[in-house]
Parts: structure tokens; C-alpha cells; sequence
């Protein structure tokens, strides 16, 4: 196929691809936007229909206009005008640029193409870049994999900066990286200067977008240093600060504040400022300014003791957010990269200390949310770090090696990009497969983890002697129930599924003094239990009631709560719509549990 076939099949795909987001009802498909969505949607309108980025009467009418319901978690700030006329956003500008003139073009459809194009044009830089480094059958496969196979696809239909912030940063590695790898026969512009200029503004305005992305300007200068290049060290340097303090410039001069999202910024769920109600911005009492991240208290040294090790483990194996299970390409370049280490070359070291250290300040600084807050798929925050591991690839890499991330990654994500509608609306679910419930579940941030987005699965109170929140880190546990199944009566317990294994998160106000468990079996069964390290097992016969008194083991102490992982394992189990007439019960049923637990006094804290 000449290149000029392949362009004319390029160009015919987006126009068709063009044609069909325009019509894609996406109020429809996605329902309400909530949060950093419906803020991010109602810049790019603002900015696409009115040319500014003002929230006005106007923008809350058009809103309601495509939804039927209004923007939950609507970012607001007080900016230079008087609130009653206008307000400003509080989130970065960046976004609405770029996805403006797919808006104006192509409506709301225009954001999902928009992430589409970024991350073609991301793929041609992986491909071009691997294909260079390792061949062209191994350097294709592992270009493309490398987002196929991670969970970066699943945000294509999310209207929010992660899919830009991705394309911003591998643009900019490819820019600057590329030149080391290329081939003889290459483009002899891609070893001038601008290119070197270019990725440097790229970096600045993804560090605008997403401050954490600044450490990817450390490499490129220090390897400029490295090499005695300061003209081109000065002028890389400059671009970055152009594209960044040039873009805080802008929008201090646009709404009074150059933290977008510090000053009196709030966020608006149920009522809305210009809703015809009378509600305005100074109805809402508090503040969600980020001015202070609150680092004197995470930065203690109580606090990195406690988190920083359970986070280290929880960022590469965690259930929810692992590079392993939910960026399986990547980390296996990083695997490939260690392996190899002698044949590494010095960007390629610089590169990898960027990426981690930008990691081990998010969990330093994010020790409970690192991953995105919010019930994120995978590592939300993680996402736009995660193009450098691409950069990692050796030379002369087997195809076997890469066919084999693509499998080993789809095994983890796969059932997720078949449905990411779905998994967006639901992700507590995302974990629930094979191989990710074997792995470690974020006790760290268990409030801000997927499985708190679910009324069935998340902060589910249960009070019987003490109050605690339990948190169903996978579906092996039924919502809580009376045990003789009475409409209306107390809860006193819940089943487990039957010969499962059920993992629970438990958070107390105080630590536990004491667990008293009463389980009941319709079938022979063996129950086994362990919360924070002490562990038993009891067997049951047919019908039969056992108890079990436990002292749990060392709790993690979080902020305001002490927090303790269970499990249960059960061996055998029975549905009741196959042995009770007239049942419709279609739940495997192991093993009924009644909790009491007994904590210390509320004063002894």
C-alpha cells in the first residue's frame, strides 16, 4: 500500500468517524455528568457557542437544553465580575481550547471524536517510535498494544483532560525522543532543533493541565545539561514556562486568580447559580479551594511510615489501580527495561526517575485519593505518566515478547474496554474477573476506590452493637438482610456466596476491641475467616449455627477511622430458586453471617 493510498484510507475514516459522532446522542447514551465532566463539558460549550469561558444564564439554559438533569459537581469560582452577571470555571482552560472546534463542528459527539484523534495520533508516535527501536512486526505490535491492552481506551468515552493530558505528554517524549532511535533513512528534520522546541511546549501546557506532568521537563533539560547543549537547554527551558506560567498567565488575567482551582471556588450539585430559583454562588457556605494540599499532615513522619509502603505495593499490584493489572504494557517495559539495564541508554534512565518520582509524589501527597479520587478505572492521576514507559522499549526486542503484553494485559482489562459506558456508570464491577480479585485491595483509599461507588457495595452501614462502614471489595457478599428474611425487620446479617472467597473492608470510628460471628449453613460447609492477620476456621454441618469470637489484628489507623480487611472463604453453597418451591432466588448462597462488632469507647480514642 503507497503512502498515498494509506492517506486517502486515513482521511476517509475520519470523515465517516466525523459523520457518525455528529450523530451520536450522547445525552442518551451517558446520562448526567457529574463532577469534573460536567464542568469540563460546560467549558467547551461556553467556549465553542459564546466565545468565552464565562458561566452565565445562558450556559445553564443550554444545559438544560441537552440534559434532563443539571451539571452535578459544577466547579464554580468568584472571578473579576459581579457574581449575579458571570462566573468563572475552576478547572484548567486547556481542554476547552482543544475540544471547541470539535464541538462547534460536531456537538457533544465532537468530544468523543476529539479523544479518538488524540489517541490515534498518539498510537503513530508509539508505533513509529517502537518500530524504530525494535523492528517493524515487534515495534507495531507493542505500539499498539501498549494502549490496547492498558485501560487508557475506556477513557475515550470520558469528557475530561485524561486522553489530552495522554496525547500531550507522548507527543512530547516522541518530539524529543525520536531523533535517538531514528533510522538513517528518516526525515532529516527530525533531528533539528525544533523539535526539541516544540516538546518542551508540549510538556509546559500538559504541566498547566496536570501540574504533575512538570516532571517531565526534568529529563529533557538535564540531558541537555548532560551533553554541554545550553542554547538548546536555555530555549527548552523558556518553552516550557510559555507553555505553562504562560497558560496560569492567562488565566490569572481572565478570572483574577492564577490557580484555577484555588480563591472562593465551590461546587454545585443540586442547585445552580442563574437556575431561575434564586440560588446563587454565595448560597453555597464553603469553599473547595486547593490552595494547601494539606501536606503538612501527609508529609509527617506517622503518616509516610503508615501509607508509603502499603501504597508502594497498591500503585504496581493493587486490584483498583495497579500499573500491573490496569498498564500491563507499560510495566512490562519497565520489567524488560530493569532486565536489561546495561543496555539502557542515559535519556532512558532520566526518563524512568521522572516517571516514578512524579509516582512517589502523587502517593506522598495523595496518600488516600493517588489514584484519581472518585472511583476512577485504573489510575486516573497515573494516566498521563504513563506514556513514558513506552520510551523504555530496547532495541531488538521480540515479537513473542510483545504479543505477550497484549494478551497478559487483556486478561486484566479486556472485559472493561468491552463495556466502558457501563463500566464508567458501575465501577465497582471492574475488579470483580479473574486474575484482578486475587490481588490486594487499596485500604489506603478505600473511601475514594471504585467499590465506594456503589450503594450495594460501598459505605454500607451496619450497627449492631457498634457502628462500623463495610466496603464489598468484590460480588462475593449480599447486601445486608434480616436473617428469617421478614420485610421490614432489623438487619442482622448477610450471606456470602458459596464456595467463594469474600473480601471486606471494615472502618470503625475506634479501634475494634472484638468480632463475635454467628454463621449459619444450609449445606455441609467449611468456613474460613481472617480480619487483619488472625484467622480460623469452623466447620458446618447441614443446618447448623456456629459462633466464633476473634480479637482482630492491627488496624490501619486512616484519618478519622481505623480500617481492617476481611475475608471469608466458604467451600460448597446452593441457590434457592433450584431447592425451595416457588422461590426466585438465583443467588449462590454458602454461608449467612451475623456480625457484632464491639469497639472502644468514642472518649478513649
Amino acid at each position: 500500500m503507497t503512502t498515498r493510498v494509506r492517506i486517502g484510507v486515513l482521511a476517509a475514516g475520519l470523515i465517516v468517524t466525523a459523520v457518525l459522532a455528529a450523530r451520536v446522542d450522547i445525552p442518551r447514551l451517558t446520562g448526567k455528568h457529574s463532577g469534573d465532566e460536567a464542568t469540563f463539558v460546560s467549558m467547551a460549550l461556553s467556549l465553542a457557542y459564546d466565545g468565552d469561558l464565562k458561566y452565565r444564564q445562558e450556559d445553564y439554559t443550554r444545559w438544560m437544553s441537552l440534559y434532563t438533569e443539571g451539571p452535578h459537581g459544577l466547579f464554580l469560582k468568584k472571578g473579576p465580575q459581579p457574581t449575579d452577571q458571570a462566573l468563572d470555571y475552576g478547572k484548567a482552560h486547556t481542554f476547552a481550547f482543544v475540544a471547541a472546534p470539535f464541538v462547534a463542528l460536531l456537538g457533544l459527539g465532537g468530544l468523543w471524536y476529539m479523544n479518538g484523534v488524540l489517541l490515534l495520533v498518539s498510537a503513530a508516535c508509539t508505533v513509529t517510535f517502537a518500530r524504530a527501536r525494535s523492528g517493524p512486526v515487534a515495534g507495531t505490535i507493542l505500539g499498539l498494544s501498549f494502549w490496547i491492552a492498558s485501560i487508557v481506551p475506556a477513557y475515550l468515552v470520558w469528557m475530561t483532560p485524561e486522553i489530552l493530558n495522554v496525547a500531550l505528554v507522548t507527543c512530547g517524549l516522541f518530539l524529543w525522543l525520536y531523533k535517538e532511535v531514528a533510522p538513517s533513512t528518516a526525515w532529516p528534520g527530525w533531528r533539528s532543533g525544533w523539535t526539541d522546541v516544540a516538546a518542551a511546549l508540549l510538556i509546559g501546557i500538559a504541566a498547566f493541565t496536570k501540574p504533575p506532568n512538570a516532571v517531565f521537563i526534568a529529563p529533557m533539560l538535564c540531558l541537555y545539561l548532560w551533553r554541554r547543549q545550553w542554547r538548546t537547554l536555555l530555549v527548552a527551558a523558556a518553552l516550557f514556562l510559555v507553555g505553562s506560567a504562560g497558560n496560569f498567565g492567562l488565566t490569572a488575567w481572565t478570572a483574577g486568580d492564577w490557580n484555577y482551582q484555588g480563591g472562593e471556588r465551590k461546587s454545585f450539585y443540586f442547585n445552580f447559580p442563574f437556575d431561575g430559583t434564586g440560588y446563587t454562588f454565595e448560597s453555597l457556605p464553603y469553599t473547595m479551594a486547593t490552595d494547601d494540599a494539606g501536606t503538612d499532615s501527609y508529609l509527617s513522619a506517622k503518616w509516610i511510615r503508615e501509607y508509603l509502603p502499603l501504597n508502594l505495593e497498591y500503585f504496581f499490584i493493587g486490584q483498583y489501580a495497579g500499573l500491573f493489572p490496569w498498564f500491563f504494557p507499560g510495566a512490562a517495559m519497565l520489567v524488560v527495561f530493569l532486565w536489561r539495564w546495561r543496555q539502557s541508554a542515559v535519556w532512558q534512565w532520566l526518563l524512568v526517575l521522572a516517571c516514578l518520582g512524579g509516582a512517589l509524589v502523587l502517593l506522598l501527597l495523595t496518600p488516600t485519593s493517588w489514584s484519581g479520587g472518585g472511583g476512577p478505572l485504573g489510575n486516573r492521576y497515573f494516566m498521563s505518566l504513563y506514556p513514558a514507559l513506552l520510551f523504555l522499549v530496547p532495541a531488538g526486542l521480540h515479537w513473542r515478547v510483545a504479543a505477550g503484553t497484549v494478551v497478559a494485559g487483556l486478561l486484566c482489562v479486556g472485559p472493561t474496554l468491552m463495556s466502558p459506558l457501563a463500566s464508567a456508570r458501575n465501577p465497582s464491577r471492574v475488579a470483580d474477573h479473574w486474575p484482578l480479585h486475587l490481588l490486594p485491595v487499596e485500604m489506603t483509599m478505600i473511601d475514594d476506590s471504585p467499590a465506594r461507588m456503589s450503594i450495594d457495595r460501598g459505605r454500607i452501614q451496619f450497627w449492631i452493637d457498634s457502628f462500623v462502614f463495610m466496603y464489598y471489595a468484590d460480588a462475593h457478599s449480599y447486601s445486608p438482610e434480616p436473617e428469617d428474611g421478614v420485610p421490614g425487620a432489623p438487619t442482622t446479617g448477610f450471606w456470602i456466596a458459596g464456595n467463594r472467597t469474600a473480601t471486606i473492608v471494615v472502618r470503625s470510628p475506634t479501634p475494634l476491641t472484638s468480632v463475635h460471628l454467628t454463621v449459619f449453613s444450609r449445606v455441609p460447609n467449611e468456613f474460613g475467616f481472617d480480619m487483619q492477620g488472625r484467622s480460623g476456621s469452623l466447620t458446618l454441618e447441614a443446618g447448623q449455627t456456629g459462633r466464633i469470637q476473634l480479637v482482630p489484628g492491627r488496624p490501619l489507623r486512616m484519618a478519622a477511622s481505623y480500617a481492617y480487611l476481611w475475608t471469608m472463604t466458604t467451600t460448597d453453597g446452593f441457590v434457592p430458586a433450584e431447592t425451595e418451591p416457588g422461590s426466585t432466588d438465583d443467588r449462590n448462597l454458602g454461608v449467612f453471617v451475623k456480625p457484632v462488632f464491639r469497639a472502644e469507647p468514642q472518649a478513649a480514642r
